[in-house]
């Protein structure tokens, strides 16, 4: 899984790629000439790998993104794929692909969940084994409020003094604006103390079947945030 800014850093890396492929191509022999085909095919691959994680099949954006695969070895090919991927870049930087950023942490998130019941279904036995799977849970809580607080208007900074705001404040951020009701806000604090137990080695404070709870309810909280 990859985040909001491991792509745009990757896709200014495969631009910066593309152009050094076709700056190293004469005009004058360009059409004899043509690209080194396994740094052609190889930063093909990467380019078309990079955006299926992020554009979704019903965008509008998709049938490019396919075609990537069968894109011809010429200096014009190259440069078209590397403005597409810039615009791509650029409008996913300033908010008009927001819908790509929102399934970049749907995936991120459901990967964590996953991740989290399949350590509880695989560890039946063992006195803390349910503990790692509360440590991802709470990463996924922590998550999710940060951006219910970035989706208000206006947007509720997660951030105070340069830092990240803790869990605590962040629910009661949301409280207020009435993104959270009272028994939401309630519950979620519940997870906060049992996430705060587990990260700090408290784990006999942290009872099994209140993970698996934990688990089942962030994961209602991402769907009911859109976040999968």
């Amino acid at each position: 899984m990859i985040d909001s800014s491991t792509f745009l850093a990757r896709a200014a890396s495969l631009a910066d790629e593309g152009r050094n492929l076709v700056s190293r191509v004469s005009v004058r022999t360009a059409d004899e000439d043509p690209i080194d085909e396994v740094k052609f095919a190889e930063w093909r691959t990467k380019v078309g790998t990079l955006l299926s994680h992020v554009i979704a099949e019903e965008h509008v954006h998709w049938p490019k993104v396919t075609g990537i695969v069968q894109l011809p070895r010429t200096p014009a090919a190259v440069l078209d794929t590397v403005g597409f991927l810039r615009g791509v870049r650029d409008d996913f930087d300033k908010g008009f692909l927001t819908s790509l950023s929102d399934r970049i942490e749907s995936e991120i998130a459901s990967d964590y969940l996953a991740q989290a019941a399949g350590l509880l279904d695989e560890n039946h036995e063992g006195r803390f084994h349910h503990i790692p799977a509360a440590v991802l849970a709470g990463a996924v809580l922590e998550k999710t409020l940060r951006s219910l607080c970035e989706k208000q208007e206006p947007p509720i900074s997660p951030r105070s003094n340069g830092k990240f705001k803790v869990m605590k404040v962040l629910v009661d951020d949301l409280k207020n604006a009435r993104v959270l009701n009272k028994a939401q806000s309630a519950q979620i604090s519940v997870w906060i103390i049992l996430r705060n137990h587990a990260a700090h080695g408290e784990f006999d404070q942290v009872k099994r079947a209140e993970v698996e709870a934990m688990v089942s309810g962030v994961q209602h909280l991402v769907s009911e945030s859109q976040l999968t």
